[in-house]
């Protein structure tokens, strides 16, 4: 007989959203492995304990976690074997926000805008979304062309958010 003082190995794998994540929904599956039968396992979410009793299907615990609000979470599970050895994944943490980003500026405010050859022309996009400021400016053009042409801009922002 032999005394098992080893404590299982836990991970969090897909469709778990990655560390430091930012999702627009306020529900998300937190999918728990262990490389061995879990007696307990405990979800802690912003510093609260919870008891998770679903059945495991093999050695995968798969969550649904739902939230009522927007903001940033914190969350780390406590699984331990029939011995009493314990573990803890790492913190992870997710951020919930579906409110757009507010743009508090755009210049020109004309949505169509000709320009004359060789004439110069510059745009310019403010926008604020949390706390994180992004200016998007394209300098001057001069397209130096004698046909029609329409362009299209796209920028991605990101602060850790939506």
């Amino acid at each position: 007989m032999s005394l098992d003082t080893t404590a299982p190995e836990l991970s969090l794998v897909a469709p778990t959203p990655a560390n430091n994540t930012a999702l627009s929904s306020t529900s998300f599956i937190i999918n728990l492995t262990s490389s061995e039968v879990l007696s307990a396992v405990i979800l802690e979410f912003n510093s609260s304990n919870e008891t998770i009793n679903a059945t495991p299907i093999l050695l995968n615990w798969m969550i649904n976690k739902s939230v009522s609000s927007f903001g940033v979470f914190k969350y780390r599970i406590y699984g331990s074997d029939s011995a009493g050895n314990t573990q803890i994944t790492p913190t992870f943490t997710v951020t919930i926000n579906n409110t757009a980003p507010n743009i508090t500026s755009f210049f020109p405010i004309e949505l169509d805008k000709s320009i004359n050859e060789p004439d110069n022309f510059t745009f310019n996009i403010t926008v604020n979304d949390r706390g994180c400021n992004y200016n998007f400016l394209v300098p001057e053009w001069n397209i130096k062309v004698n046909i029609k042409q329409f362009y299209i801009f796209r920028q991605l922002f990101s602060c850790g958010f939506l």
